[in-house]
């Protein structure tokens, strides 16, 4: 190789280099609702499972489909919030749309279309419409579901990077508090020496004068068993959970308006005991998506 080149050579190694060291390193903050914020949100979630039961010659004892869909926006109103933690203990729900269908049965709610009050009440939280009809039974199913999670743990938190990060940089996300979530929530067991969890800075843009980004988080949990101490299926190698989540919104701290989208998917496999003293192979297979959409409004 000539001379020449050689120096053309260093010269854009050497310009690579720099442009590279060059990129900026974006922090990247979610902001705290507090006490008055506004926000309009819209949820939509569907998932479909299949249970099967098979024998030792693969013929199906149980063979059982679900599914359900999900679909709800609201304004929502903070009147009342603990400093650093992430849901509120009360707040305002102006519904436009509550909706609920289960194996393609439309189930009513009967909140769509009217305001509903959200307290916290000796550890548990309690649902009024128009600050005076109860909610109970199946009619408060829904929303009990959501608030029954557990108050100190919020993913989208929990996947945030360290320290600043460049575009197309990826981190390795502590699974220690994902897993923990997903076992007081499901009572599956997660290998936890085999789980993992990456997340990547995708892009970053201005949008109304803020700093937005948009994050993709990609996990996998192998999972061991299901089930409770007193009735619990060891799992066959293979059984695992995937995730994929996309989050795009506001990663400088001044405004909640984001988008979140995950997609899930489940298989898991494992032996039965059947009558006669035979056994058999159960198969659980679940996928599902979930959309959140939380744009900041005018107090």
């Amino acid at each position: 190789m000539k001379r020449g080149t050689w120096i053309l050579l260093a010269l854009g190694l050497l310009s690579s280099s720099a442009s590279v060291q060059a990129q900026p390193a974006y922090p990247i903050k979610l902001k705290e609702t507090v006490k008055g914020d506004v926000r309009q949100v819209s949820v939509t979630e569907t998932s479909q499972s299949t249970h099967k039961v098979l024998d030792a010659t693969n013929k199906a004892v149980i063979d059982q489909s679900m599914s359900s869909a999900q679909e709800s926006s609201c304004v929502e109103t903070i009147l009342e919030k603990e400093a650093g933690k992430p849901r509120p203990t009360q707040l305002r729900r102006v519904y436009q749309t509550a909706k609920l269908q289960l194996d393609g049965k439309e189930i009513p709610l009967p909140y769509a279309g009217k305001t509903v009050e959200i307290r916290k009440k000796d550890n548990q939280f309690e649902f009024l419409i128009e600050g005076k009809t109860p909610l109970s039974g199946e009619a408060a199913a829904v929303l009990q579901k959501e608030f029954s999670k557990d108050e100190g743990f919020e993913l989208q938190r929990a996947v945030l990077p360290s320290k600043p990060v460049q575009v197309n940089e990826t981190w390795a996300v502590d699974m220690a508090p994902i897993i923990a979530d997903w076992q007081k929530n499901t009572f599956m067991q997660v290998d936890a020496t085999k789980a993992r969890g990456v997340a990547q800075l995708v892009k970053v843009y201005q949008k109304e004068g803020r700093t937005y980004g948009e994050l993709l988080l990609r996990m996998e949990m192998p999972l061991l068993a299901i089930g409770t101490d007193k009735d619990k299926l060891t799992l066959n190698t293979g059984s695992r959970m995937l995730m994929e989540v996309t989050l795009d919104g506001c990663i400088d701290g001044t405004s909640c308006t984001r988008t979140m989208k995950a997609r899930f998917d489940m298989q898991t496999s494992g032996a039965v005991p059947l009558e006669e003293g035979k056994s058999g192979t159960m198969e659980v297979k679940a996928q599902g998506s979930l959309q959140e959409v939380f744009v900041e409004q005018p107090r």
